[in-house]
């Protein structure tokens, strides 16, 4: 699930929570995702945390 209120707009960065045994199935996803509403995007991982707090340094 993406997480509106850890979407950073400026950077374009944010934060999409799983279950930890489905984090090597959703980096392997993100290559697929080549467009959304008909723009062109790169979606890449930047990093995996435990906590969703340690996770915001990704965002900042």
């Amino acid at each position: 699930m993406v997480l509106k209120e850890r979407w950073n707009r400026k950077d374009q960065r944010g934060i999409i929570k799983v279950r930890h045994n489905y984090v090597e199935g959703l980096a392997a996803s993100l290559v697929f995702i080549t467009r959304i509403c008909d723009n062109k995007v790169l979606a890449r991982s930047l990093g995996v945390s435990g906590t969703l707090k340690k996770a915001e340094r990704f965002t900042a």
